[in-house]
């Protein structure tokens, strides 16, 4: 290739051909490795299934080229199952001098798993590259294609999570070769990937396959990120698409015939509209299994709230924190039709969280619905006036509840580190204002930290590295990799980030300063925690 520096690597399977790029953070040059086959392709018949427990990709001969992403999986608009690839970053290739092993970096990516991918066209790793650090981002089945699960058939529950457990598996076999050490692995994730770094802490089938992990935005007991009921959700799904029948395997077989975009396009007619109106905006998540079929493995044995209580669960040090106002796009959206807060008000008791186990309709569930319209909104009515206190209900509900619980069960049954943050500066660089926000709240919205730790490339003019947000961006770069390379996320900083322990909730407050607090929304936490309480959950 003209001009460019070509370079190769010899991974289990064979040779492969990557290059070396320009950071565009620093100038420095690190060298790029795109997609690259971690499991066979879950075609055909092994759509559905563990690619077979699990298989490793095919070797090949001579040289392949690892010069290009390879396709997202199935979602709106993209149709290619044969998508288990992942991209490898590295500062330096063993051949060199300096051979000694890099830590390594394992981005999930978000997208309430149904869309998203490992891509770095949008996040680039540079800045984290540029630390030292190896970065690996991977692709993983989302959507009905990913998470279907029906217990007594030939499928695998919870594909997407064990496929990202095959690829953390190749990471652990391979890294070495591309200058990381297997032994110094963090996996980190945001959104539906930061739920998903929380189920490999989870995952009896992760265990030993990295070191540390950091959850943005994103835990287990978010509402949005598990499912209790995967069977009523496949039936709903098979009868919108035409199969009348009641058994399992047959309604298999028969989602087997359909292409993967007849299957994306319906798998929102799983939800029934009461889960819809519980915040549940996706269709097929993660949910435990009680058995698996031949060939496959168990990567969740239980409900997640038994295995954090009874410590059935990874223990290796912790990140795990969220935005201040995670709610503040989609809360102020709703302005748009005013008259929905109408609607949303008279049907308050759709705030009522799922999990709580109440039947709607029932006195507990509308008691409970007056208690949190009390709590958050006191005698007002919704409207384009309470959109903050919207926002905050919204935000805990979807988040920072699920956080904090992670965080209190991970604490009261293990010894190593958790530290929590709660993200809280609104610069110009957070993603919702470099798309042109005008939210009058003062706080990040979802996604928003992501352009505060890779290289966001629809920044068009660089902000000088004195403003607060080159500094701000500066600092949470420095905190995650810092973790990655020692477990230690304070190091350089002027603050001393404290862990959590039973007696004193410490958080990390990152906004224009860094300051450590104690009780993260201490009255909101206190709330669910009555409300959780008075149902014996």
């Amino acid at each position: 290739v003209c001009g460019v520096t070509v370079v190769h690597v010899t991974v289990a399977q064979g040779l492969l051909r990557g290059v070396a790029v320009t950071s565009r953070a620093s100038g420095g040059t690190y060298y790029r490795f795109q997609g690259i086959a971690y499991a066979k392709p879950p075609v055909g018949e092994l759509r559905f299934k563990v690619v077979p427990a699990p298989q490793d990709p095919d070797s090949w001969n001579g040289t392949k080229d690892a010069l290009s992403e390879g396709a997202s999986c199935p979602q709106s608009g993209k149709s290619q199952e044969d998508c288990l690839y992942l991209n490898v970053y590295s500062p330096q290739l063993p051949e060199s001098t300096e051979s000694s092993l890099k830590p390594v970096m394992v981005w999930i990516h978000g997208g309430g798993f149904i869309k998203g991918s490992g891509t770095t066209k949008g996040f680039g790793p540079d800045y984290l590259v540029d630390e030292g650090i190896v970065v690996v981002t991977i692709n993983y089945r989302l959507g009905v294609i990913g998470f279907l699960s029906l217990e007594g058939t030939d499928v695998a529950s919870n594909v997407g999570l064990k496929d990202q457990a095959a690829a953390l598996r190749w990471v652990k076999q391979n890294i070495a070769k591309f200058g990381g050490d297997p032994d110094n692995v963090t996996i980190f994730g945001q959104s539906a990937g930061g739920a998903s770094v929380n189920y490999q802490i989870l995952s009896p089938l992760s265990a030993g396959l990295f070191t540390r992990a950091i959850s943005e935005s994103g835990s287990v007991f978010n509402p949005w990120s598990y499912m209790s009921d995967p069977r009523e959700r496949a039936f709903r799904m098979g009868q919108a698409l035409g199969y009348t029948g009641d058994d399992d395997q047959a309604l298999v077989d028969f989602l087997r015939t359909l292409t993967a975009d007849e299957l994306i396009a319906a798998q929102g007619k799983a939800l029934s509209q009461e889960e819809k109106n519980g915040g549940e905006e996706y269709p097929f998540v993660a949910t435990a299994e009680s058995s698996v079929s031949s060939g496959d493995v168990v990567f969740l044995p239980d409900e997640p709230v038994k295995m954090m209580q009874s410590g059935q669960f990874n223990k290796v040090p912790y990140i795990i924190g969220a935005n201040s106002e995670e709610y503040r796009e989609s809360a102020t959206s709703l302005n748009n039709t005013p008259s929905s807060w109408t609607s949303l008000s008279k049907s308050f008791e759709r705030y009522v969280p799922l999990d709580l186990g109440l039947k709607r309709g029932s006195e507990k569930s509308l008691q409970i619905a007056e208690k949190i319209r009390q709590f958050y909104f006191g005698d007002h009515n919704m409207s384009t006036s309470t959109v903050p206190q919207f926002c905050d209900m919204e935000t805990d509900i979807m988040f920072v509840k699920g956080i904090y619980k992670t965080s209190t069960e991970f604490v009261a049954h293990s010894d190593v580190p958790l530290y929590n943050y709660q993200f809280c500066y609104d610069g110009r660089l957070g993603v919702s204002r470099v798309h042109g926000s005008n939210s009058t709240i003062y706080g990040p919205s979802h996604t928003d930290e992501l352009s505060y730790i890779f290289y966001y490339t629809a920044v068009t003019t660089p902000f000088p590295e004195n403003s607060t947000e080159m500094i701000t961006l500066r600092r949470m770069v420095s905190i995650w990799t810092n973790f990655a390379k020692t477990g230690n996320p304070s190091a350089g900083l002027d603050v001393l980030w404290r862990p959590n322990t039973v007696d004193d909730h410490f958080y990390l407050k990152i906004d224009a300063d860094l300051s450590l607090e104690k009780d993260l929304e201490k009255e909101r936490m206190a709330f669910w925690d009555e409300i959780y309480n008075s149902v014996g959950k």
